[in-house]
């Protein structure tokens, strides 16, 4: 699926995901399935750094270790690399509610390493999974959720969240910078694949696609 039938080439993509860390019993924040459905979000795209191609990016958020993924590491490698580093972030043992809040990340983690590898002609996207709002005792370094999707915006980055099981509607809307449009809200993370979240997103960031 392409935007446009263009004689030339097309604009590529920058994706950044943000997984919430997995807390031990019941999977209510990610589930295998949901990461199912990302996999083949990713399938979707052809990587590198040439026009019409995509990098993608990553980062585990409310968790110890703090795990990133650079748009620039995965460039040559096929998409089964990096579906299994960030698979990695399913693990238990890494979860922290109160650790490395997404503000954080994506202001310490996330805009450095877009800021090093920036190239020409692409479209830019953030997709949150948000599974709770934020904690006042959380480690956030300081920032809002607004903060962050603004300095994302800041860098040609649009925001989805996909806001289900403890994320409250106003909770979502600042992660999406008050655009209620790019809100998705699912209830819980079993839902995704029901209600084609990763389908409609995919769907949206095509249609965006420019010729050069």
């Amino acid at each position: 699926m392409t935007a446009k039938n263009c004689s030339g080439d097309m604009t590529s993509f920058d994706i950044v995901f943000m997984f919430p860390g997995r807390d031990y019993g019941p999977d209510e924040i990610m589930t295998s399935e949901a990461y199912d459905l990302v996999d083949k979000f990713v399938s979707r795209f052809r990587f590198g750094e040439k026009p019409g191609r995509a990098r993608f990016g990553a980062a585990l958020t409310q968790s110890k270790s703090g795990d990133s993924i650079s748009v620039s590491t995965y460039t040559w490698y096929n998409n089964d690399t990096l579906k299994n580093d960030y698979r990695g972030y399913y693990d238990p043992r890494k979860s922290d509610r109160m650790k490395n809040d997404h503000a954080k990340m994506t202001m310490d983690k996330i805009i450095p390493d877009l800021k090093d590898n920036q190239l020409p002609n692409r479209k830019g996207y953030r997709i949150v999974f948000q599974a709770r709002n934020n904690h006042p005792n959380a480690d956030n370094g300081g920032y809002t959720y607004s903060d962050s999707a603004r300095e994302m915006e800041k860098l040609g980055f649009k925001t989805f969240v996909i806001a289900y099981h403890e994320c409250s509607p106003y909770m979502a809307n600042e992660v999406a910078l008050y655009k209620p449009e790019n809100v998705y809200t699912i209830g819980t993370i079993k839902n995704l694949a029901h209600f084609k979240v990763m389908e409609e997103i995919y769907t949206r960031i095509i249609s965006e696609q420019e010729c050069l």
